[in-house]
């Protein structure tokens, strides 16, 4: 596929207009590749299909994945520089002319950006591939886009969006002869509305559940309850692991990195004034209700 796209994009502007119709059926191969991959198979149980949605759609799974994969392997010993694919891919966006260019490109971004932990970044260009497919009157370019938005609104960890895409990506997906994407969305489907969303996303799912937490225990006071929403509002906008400083009963250790950083984390001797005054607001608002 990569090789597909590098040779296509080093041809002559007065070569791809004469061999269009050719190129465009490479498009339709990429286009049915991404359609029909994860898809269930006849022999597969009701497990390894919850199992095979949870991770097509980036969801916990119940038990870690083997370290067998051979996937898990590549990645790992071969890693992907993915900003400079996404500098690449922007700069054929920019020069594309035909609208399977531009559904294709923009639909390559969204899923470089999901690796990297951009999903509003994804969710955006997942919309882009979207309206240009449905433009172009692309079913299978749509239904795959609009899985990317769906996988977007997970990473966000908004399940109402979620439910909402993959409901009208199943009504769409009723409009082709394909039984295997009906089955495979329906599942989806219900696995999404069974999920407990703020437990589901590792950090950010610990400190949703933990304000939570804290706004229940100031359900008697109007005051600071508003205070503290407001500040987990400013909160919201700070990545995960800057924000677990900032509420109380919260220590997550990002486990692909936990071993490594035990080693070389070197503690000053003494805290910086920021780290001195780090949650001190808060804590003013809860000191009273918690025990921190």
């Amino acid at each position: 596929m990569e090789n597909l796209v590098e040779l296509y994009s080093n041809l002559p502007k007065s070569y791809i207009e004469e061999q269009w119709i050719n190129i465009a059926e490479s498009f339709k191969i990429l286009r049915n590749g991404h359609f029909t991959f994860g898809l269930f198979s006849q022999r597969m149980s009701e497990e390894d299909k919850i199992n095979r949605i949870k991770v097509a759609l980036g969801l916990e799974m119940q038990r870690a994945v083997s370290n067998d994969s051979f996937f898990n392997n590549l990645k790992q010993y071969h890693p992907t520089d993915w900003r400079a694919k996404i500098k690449i891919t922007e700069e054929r966006l920019e020069s594309a002319r035909y609208t399977d260019e531009i559904i294709y490109f923009n639909y390559e971004l969204a899923r470089y950006h999901l690796e990297i932990g951009k999903p509003e970044f994804a969710h955006s260009f997942a919309r882009r591939c979207v309206r240009s497919a449905r433009e172009n009157q692309d079913v299978k370019w749509l239904i795959n886009g609009m899985l990317l938005m769906a996988k977007a609104n997970i990473r966000n960890n908004n399940k109402i969006d979620t439910i909402k895409v993959l409901e009208k990506t199943l009504h769409i997906s009723r409009t082709l002869d394909c039984a295997e994407m009906v089955e495979f969305l329906t599942v989806a489907l219900d696995v999404v509305r069974q999920v407990d969303f703020t437990t589901a996303l590792d950090a950010r799912g610990v400190i949703l559940k933990r304000q939570k937490q804290i706004l229940h225990l100031l359900k008697d006071n109007d005051v600071n309850r508003m205070k503290a929403e407001v500040l987990f509002k400013k909160i919201s906008f700070v990545p995960a692991k800057r924000t677990m400083s900032m509420i109380p009963g919260i220590k997550i250790v990002d486990n692909i990195h936990k071993e490594k950083t035990s080693r070389n984390r070197v503690k000053s001797a003494k805290p910086t004034t920021g780290q001195e005054r780090r949650g001190i607001e808060f804590y003013d608002y809860v000191k009273d209700f918690v025990d921190v």
